[in-house]
């Protein structure tokens, strides 16, 4: 998934985020090359590893303006106030007392397993997720957007663009393509009831064919039915989530608020919503490939390896003239006063470390995120619980029986939407939306 006028600056924090953490790496080059020098040299191999935090705070400090694309936004009277009612949404939405990313879900078609799961029609496996305002580790700006955790996913409320990001790889959806759907939903709550979480109705854990106790298990007691509101988020370029949470009615409020997100724009010299190039003031990072910055970086480097060279070989000590070095590793035993000195051969740290160093270094390549982008349909924000009624109420009216009139959609609500299609030689898809909304309301009956 990748927004076309995004593509440039996402093609740079994907760079970024594949490049090899310089803390790690320069940790770990004197870390181990110090250990495997120890047996060689014993105790005095052990400054060497002394060294390491030094080196990672070093490449902790070159991570800070290699690894980080900075993105700087301006914005004008209209984005912001759409921006604003986003972020309210978002506030509103993370309150809720119960918030879960659902991981799977499907429909129960056997009586034996709606049984055994308290008459439920859907099996449902989700898991708590957080909503937090937070950037990227790859990414530094002068907006801290919305974060919402789906998975092993996190989207970015940006401005301009939701940015999705999947490890080491980003994509992003414009608000343009990302599809919004919104409802309340039944749940059967058998853990703990969030505090804020309406219960409408109570059912058995082990209910007969018409819904009663079943007699037969002793353990049967009653179980809450919560009105629960679910949020799914999609696009064309295979972005597909659903969210639940416990209060109904915040959900809504953000679904509205991503409709009313404004395009982002590709040209012209002053953009409302604009994301910068990666530098600029006065958040521009500091550039280390110039000739005074990599002066600087090879000096400090320098010193480094001097100090830690200077300690081993200070440490070392001086060698009689004519006195034979006693065994050791790379020594034979056997060897006689009068031989020469075998010189021990270089020790295998250097091999080991630079193989270490590449293997590092080597950048790992993000996966490709091609999309399909589609034109956005005209008005495809979701029925409020009044409209929803209101189709329950005409559908009603024309003789379709829709079940209760609640405001919630469920199968007899699709049902009576199909045979209202049927009777009016419409291709009968039961499909809830505005468009059936109008049909119905062309269709209500005079009074």
């Amino acid at each position: 998934m990748q927004d076309e006028a995004f593509s440039e600056l996402l093609s740079e924090i994907n760079e970024k985020a594949g490049r090899s953490r310089l803390s790690v790496v320069l940790a770990s080059i004197f870390g181990i090359g110090g250990c495997l020098s120890s047996f060689a040299l014993g105790a005095l191999g052990l400054w060497l590893v002394a060294l390491a935090l030094p080196a990672w705070l070093i490449g902790k400090w070159l991570d800070s303006y290699k690894r980080r694309a900075v993105l700087f936004y301006e914005f004008d009277a209209d984005h912001q106030g759409a921006y604003t009612k986003l972020t309210t949404a978002f506030d509103e939405l993370s309150s809720c007392a119960g918030k879960w990313h659902v991981q799977a879900s499907g429909a129960i078609h056997d009586m034996t397993t709606r049984k055994r799961n308290a008459g439920a029609t859907r099996l449902v496996s989700k898991v708590a997720t957080s909503l937090d305002y937070r950037l990227p580790e790859v990414v530094t700006s002068n907006v801290t957007p919305p974060a919402l955790r789906v998975g092993l996913q996190t989207l970015y409320f940006l401005p301009d663009v939701v940015l999705v990001g999947d490890g080491k790889a980003f994509g992003s959806v414009a608000y343009a393509d990302l599809r919004v759907l919104c409802q309340a939903s039944r749940f059967i709550e058998d853990g703990r009831v969030p505090s804020d979480a309406q219960v409408v109705d109570h059912t058995w854990r082990y209910p007969n064919k018409s819904g009663g106790r079943d007699r037969r298990f002793n353990n049967n007691k009653q179980i809450p039915v919560c009105l629960y509101h679910s949020l799914s988020l999609s696009s064309p370029g295979g972005l597909n989530e659903q969210l639940e949470f416990s209060r109904v009615g915040p959900a809504e409020s953000f679904a509205l608020a991503l409709h009313e997100m404004p395009p982002s724009k590709t040209a012209g010299p002053a953009p409302a919503v604009s994301a910068v190039q990666p530098v600029q003031e006065p958040l521009a990072p500091v550039d280390i490939t110039s000739k005074p910055r990599r002066r600087a970086l090879t000096v400090v480097l320098t010193v480094v390896a001097l100090v830690g060279v200077y300690l081993v070989w200070g440490m070392m000590p001086p060698a009689k003239q004519g006195q034979v070095p006693p065994p050791g590793p790379f020594v034979a035993a056997t060897q006689t006063p009068s031989a020469p000195p075998v010189p021990p051969p270089a020790p295998a740290t250097r091999v080991e470390t630079k193989a270490l160093d590449i293997a590092a270094s080597a950048p790992r390549q993000a996966p490709a995120l091609t999309p399909t982008p589609s034109p956005a349909p005209p008005d495809d924000r979701p029925l409020s619980w009044a409209e929803v009624r209101e189709v329950q109420e005409v559908l009603k009216a024309l003789g379709f029986d829709p079940g209760d009139i609640d405001g919630i959609p469920g199968p007899q609500t699709a049902g009576a939407i199909r045979r209202f299609e049927a009777s009016r030689g419409m291709p009968s898809q039961g499909k809830l939306d505005r468009a059936t909304l109008q049909k119905l309301r062309e269709a209500k009956p005079a009074r």
